[in-house]
């Protein structure tokens, strides 16, 4: 079961059953569309847990949602899944593939966070994103490229709201930002990494290098494809997505890591697969997912067939020997060095996690708009998730 649209993963099935004939003389595989989003395919999960009727032998979900299914005991243990192959992950594959001390989850896809720019107009400009250090640096970066295309922006947020969701959440990463503490307790006005995380936000707000849209719209769209918005900073995702947003600007885009000042995180970590206690296939789930993502020869072909990028080591250094067919600037090298323990963290997300988010974007959206200042912000967030939630681990 995944969201969305299911012909990408009909393609990965298709491309491992060239490659492994005889499992796929045993098995066949379909694909169950769970809803549009991730929030949607975890409710199937809730519903199919309550009801005893399973709705899928391998589900798709996003690693926000991993807590409350692991805490729940509702999660297929997976270190089987891994087995001779532990060596050969990258360190994000290895963080994604563990809540606490279970390894409940193969990585489907890693966000890892990146800077993807329009390398033609930067070296134009005479700017190098590759050595900002600081928010600073970025500013400034920003506005001498104004200079020559003065309605250009290298980043992107909606006007109204600010900086809410995965974008913050990004942020949060850099400065080790907590709702809660070890026992559960909400502690977002006591917290100071949630606080500096929003004052980083709010001095990139104010600073004018942002289009004032929200992703995944048709603004946002338009704003990528005609050359009003020249950068973005995101998560690895955004590869995926920008060819068929300009597909005139191929070899024009690059990548690279983001300032060192902010460079620690995720984009929620990413897309993960799991196998749950209800699934009636559990052997042969567990082999499909070894051959999607840990076994050469499936990993190849899902990357060669279907863009699926390799989430093992030697398999990646495999794939960087070769051009992106889009972005310029050693893409996949790139990528690669997102993935290093210096880079690459994931929220501390809590079993409220999907709670927490909604009660958060509520208050950043007042906070951005200026309807709240920050210690506003933060108390009606802790007093929030106190009332709404209660203990973030129950």
């Amino acid at each position: 079961m995944i969201w969305g649209d299911a012909s990408l993963y009909n393609q990965i099935s298709d491309s491992l059953q060239t490659t492994y004939p005889e499992f796929f003389e045993k098995y066949e595989i379909e694909v169950i569309v769970g809803g549009s989003g991730d929030n949607e395919v975890a409710e199937k999960i809730r519903l199919s847990l309550a009801s005893g009727e399973p709705c899928a032998d391998i589900i798709q979900l996003n690693y926000t949602q991993v807590p409350e299914f692991a805490e729940a005991g509702a999660l297929e243990d997976l270190s089987d899944v891994y087995e001779g192959f532990e060596d050969n992950l990258t360190f994000a594959a290895k963080n994604l593939s563990q809540y606490k001390d279970q390894i409940v989850t193969v990585a489907n896809q890693i966000n890892s966070k990146l800077f993807y720019y329009r390398k033609d107009i930067f070296d134009e400009c005479g700017v190098d994103p590759t050595q900002w250090k600081t928010v600073d640096d970025m500013i400034a970066g920003s506005a001498q490229i104004k200079e020559k295309y003065p309605d250009s922006f290298i980043h992107n947020c909606s006007k109204e709201e600010g900086f809410s969701g995965y974008d913050a959440y990004m942020m949060m990463c850099v400065y080790d930002a907590k709702f809660s503490d070890e026992n559960g307790e909400y502690i977002c006005d006591t917290d100071p990494g949630l606080r500096k995380s929003m004052e980083t936000l709010k001095k990139i707000f104010d600073s004018g290098i942002c289009y004032g849209s929200g992703d995944f719209t048709p603004d946002w769209e338009a704003a990528l494809a005609d050359g009003t918005l020249v950068g973005e900073f995101t998560g690895s995702w955004f590869k995926l997505f920008i060819p068929g947003y300009a597909p005139d600007q191929s070899g024009k885009w690059a990548a690279c890591l983001w300032p060192e000042e902010i460079r620690k995180g995720s984009e929620a970590g990413g897309s993960v697969l799991v196998i749950p206690v209800f699934s009636e296939q559990k052997e042969a789930a567990k082999e499909y997912l070894k051959m999607y993502r840990l076994q050469k020869e499936g990993v190849l072909a899902a990357f060669e067939n279907a863009d699926r990028t390799p989430i093992t080591q030697a398999e990646f250094d495999t794939i960087a020997e070769k051009e992106n067919d889009y972005l310029t600037n050693n893409y996949w090298k790139i990528e690669s060095d997102s993935y290093d323990q210096n880079s690459f963290t994931i929220f501390n997300y809590s079993p409220n996690a999907v709670a927490e988010m909604t009660i958060f974007n509520g208050w950043c959206a007042k906070y951005f708009s200026g309807q709240a200042d920050l210690d506003e912000t933060l108390k009606g967030m802790n007093d929030d998730m106190k009332n709404q939630i209660g203990n973030a681990l129950e």
